[in-house]
């Protein structure tokens, strides 16, 4: 981790499974000191972040094609119940965002 540049936990990755098993497990197997242990946590948390930014993007991208997709579609029963989940899904992906752009303002 870059030593000249603070590490700072973003609010948003609450809302992210795969953050919060990351800690869990790094934090099981860990056995450094306190101070060393949290570098090390926030150089695996900055890496994670990059990582997930990409697939996040992607995620919502993939979301917005299957709605329209399902929204081309016969409307029955199952059909609307998949346009409700995905636009669940894309809520959710909308809340990270905004949370996001709130702690940074």
């Amino acid at each position: 981790m870059d030593s000249c540049r603070a590490f700072k936990f973003s609010a948003d990755w609450i809302l992210e499974e795969e953050c919060e098993l990351l800690i869990k497990e790094f934090w099981e197997v860990n056995k450094s000191n306190l101070p060393q242990k949290l570098v090390e946590l926030g150089s695996k948390l900055s890496q994670w972040y990059r990582e997930s930014k990409s697939f996040s993007r992607n995620r919502t991208r993939a979301l917005r094609d299957k709605l329209k997709m399902l929204t081309d579609r016969d409307p029955d029963d199952e059909v609307l119940a998949e346009i409700l989940d995905v636009k669940i899904a894309l809520n959710l992906e909308a809340g990270k965002e905004e949370l996001y752009w709130e702690q940074r303002a």
